[in-house]
């Protein structure tokens, strides 16, 4: 239990996700073949007509993802995002959507 605490000091936030999760690789390789091969898929979607730049996504976010900029830019795609949907949830003005896209 020590040597995963240390760890986590160490490598800080998200680093098991970076460094020991099996299932990151395979989720990074496949949305990067789906974004080449130009095939729909999960996607996050921004309104930044909507943001008013309350924080709530990014604070909410499992990884740590700062989602207001991402949805300021208007780009809220992020190939560490995991899909949990917090953002979306959380957000009190809608300005985060979520389905089945191509890349842009």
């Amino acid at each position: 239990m020590s040597i995963i605490y240390l760890f986590t000091l160490m490598t800080g936030k998200r680093g098991m996700c970076h460094s020991l999760c099996w299932m990151a690789p395979f989720m990074v390789i496949g949305e990067t073949i789906a974004d080449a091969l130009h095939i729909p898929r999960f996607r996050l979607k921004a309104k930044p007509e909507n943001c008013v730049s309350c924080g709530k996504c990014s604070k909410i976010c499992p990884m740590g993802l700062n989602i207001a900029e991402m949805v300021k830019s208007g780009n809220a795609d992020s190939k560490e995002c995991i899909n949990c949907l917090e953002c979306v949830d959380g957000c009190p003005k809608k300005a985060i959507e979520f389905g089945i896209s191509r890349k842009r």
